[in-house]
């Protein structure tokens, strides 16, 4: 099939003519009212019941006297009562933010702080719902906020996405491209902070599907998780690169699958599968995913793919002009899913959406510039580079990270890498590069070979060979975590193992 292409399933629910999620939802609910709308662990909840307990919280918000436009945070372990928080705060006229309860206390505090929420909604919530005297109208959204999903990033404090109803909608309406569909039951893998549970929630309940909570033990443990699959036959899934690779290698004998979605980091080393595996490049500045390519081969790297038919995708110079095909620049996203921008930050967002002066087309006035680095291939899929902030200058020299690592990557046995620059005492920036193998590596082979594939002020002066690589809360490698080297004598190459 080709990239960037959808699937039509003609039993689907036609959600097209819908214009926001709680429209979807009703929809569904009114479709398929004992049908299985949530589960987790050995409980569930019907699409009535899904419906009834959220309208129950949403007439509890009203009546604390919350104002329309509000952001709730909703700070609860993953569970059916979060999902149904968020819909309870949509039909309360309200967004949300989710706020996991494991987060550090001053992280907790600068999220409330920044959406200046007027209730937390936690597990104690619950205990005070009323019945409801009326069902909850579901006329509003189209721009209103939705959603603030806030980034981890490298430095500093996250930066608060504002999503709109419009944005989760149109991803909704896109569900075709990753081939979703009502008899989906959806092993929800991801955090409830993360942009892909977006799709993996509300994508899956507007068409009437099942979604069922991965339960936290569970996403700790690999082979756990994928009998978990099996057991509770699902259909689809989202799971990040490195977990999807340890899964792919145990499911032999899953018959239930039918899509893994792959994405948010560099997707590496993946073999066939009876199913469908879909690399898609995401950000929660676009609402989820924007691009995707069908994986049926196993390789080092692998293209980001075609961006999906809904959206319009520019590859632009440091001038935002549009390069020459198959030269570098950084994708930029236009279209419906493009989000408000950045809460409590407008030079920010004035930086990152900008005019779009290529298209005067209704719906794709504005673009995001992504920060990332792709080419285009002959081919028409979009090789990922990586990120601007992510060169480096060596000995003078202009360095992309994600190079050196994709080199590092095709020695026999290396599973995972990341590069990261240091400074030693006089001031030179020495390149560390960091690897997770299937086995002890000697540090001369390895070097040696590097030797061949880059320049010499390309290989890393110091190699860390690790069990694992420190992840942030959305499950990404963390650099600024990555231990830092001893650079006292970083002239010569040298090999470090070491665990973290």
């Amino acid at each position: 099939m080709k990239s960037g292409s959808p699937i039509s399933n003609e039993n689907d629910l036609d959600i097209s003519t819908k214009s926001n999620f709680c429209e979807m939802f009703r929809y569904a609910s009114n479709s398929y009212p004992d049908k299985t709308a949530l589960v987790h662990g050995d409980k569930s909840m019907t699409y009535s019941e899904l419906d009834l307990l959220s309208d129950r919280i949403s007439w509890r918000i009203t009546v604390l006297g919350i104002e329309s436009g509000s952001i709730i945070s909703i700070m609860m372990e993953r569970s059916m009562n979060a999902i149904a928080a968020m819909i309870g705060a949509w039909k309360a006229h309200c967004a949300y933010v989710f706020i996991d309860p494991s987060y550090p206390d001053q992280r907790i505090e600068y999220m409330q702080s920044e959406c200046n929420s007027p209730l937390t909604i936690t597990d104690s919530f619950f205990e005070m719902l009323e019945c409801t005297p009326q069902d909850s109208e579901a006329a509003y959204y189209d721009d209103n906020l939705a959603v603030v999903i806030f980034t981890s990033g490298s430095t500093g404090n996250p930066k608060g996405v504002m999503i709109s109803h419009r944005n989760v909608a149109e991803l909704a309406k896109s569900h075709k491209f990753l081939n979703m569909g009502t008899n989906d039951i959806c092993g929800l893998f991801a955090s409830l902070s993360f942009v892909a549970v977006l799709n993996d929630i509300f994508t899956i309940l507007a068409l009437g599907g099942t979604v069922d909570i991965i339960p936290s033990d569970i996403r700790k443990n690999i082979r756990a998780l994928a009998e978990h699959y099996k057991s509770h036959n699902i259909t689809f899934t989202f799971l990040p690169p490195h977990m999807a690779s340890k899964f792919i290698q145990i499911d032999e004998d899953n018959t239930s699958l039918k899509t893994l979605v792959v994405g948010s980091e560099p997707t590496r080393n993946l073999k066939k599968r009876h199913y469908d595996i879909i690399n898609v490049y995401s950000s929660s500045e676009t609402c989820n995913y924007s691009t995707t390519f069908h994986i049926d081969y196993e390789a080092k790297t692998y293209p980001i793919g075609k961006v999906k038919e809904t959206l319009k995708c520019y590859i632009l110079d440091e001038d935002d002009n549009i390069v020459p095909e198959g030269n570098p620049g950084e994708i930029c996203i236009a279209g419906p899913q493009v989000s408000l921008g950045y809460l409590n930050n407008p030079d920010k967002t004035s930086q990152q959406f900008i005019l779009n002066r290529f298209s005067d087309e209704p719906g794709f006035e504005r673009i995001y510039k992504s920060g990332d680095i792709v080419r285009m291939l002959p081919d028409g899929n979009m090789e990922y580079i990586g990120r601007k902030d992510w060169m480096m200058k060596i000995r003078g020299f202009r360095v992309e990270a994600t190079e050196v690592e994709n080199a590092m990557l095709k020695f026999p046995g290396v599973l995972e890498t990341s590069v990261k620059a240091f400074q030693d005492d006089g001031g030179t920036n020495v390149l560390c590069g960091y690897f997770i193998a299937e086995q002890s590596v000697q540090s001369h082979d390895f070097l040696d070979f590097l030797k061949t594939q880059l320049p010499a002020y390309m290989v890393p002066s110091i190699l860390i060979q690790m069990e694992d690589f420190p992840r942030n809360f959305n499950n990404k490698v963390n650099k600024c975590e990555l231990p830092e080297p001893d650079l006292t004598s970083s002239r010569t190459s040298k090999a470090l193992p070491m665990t973290h």
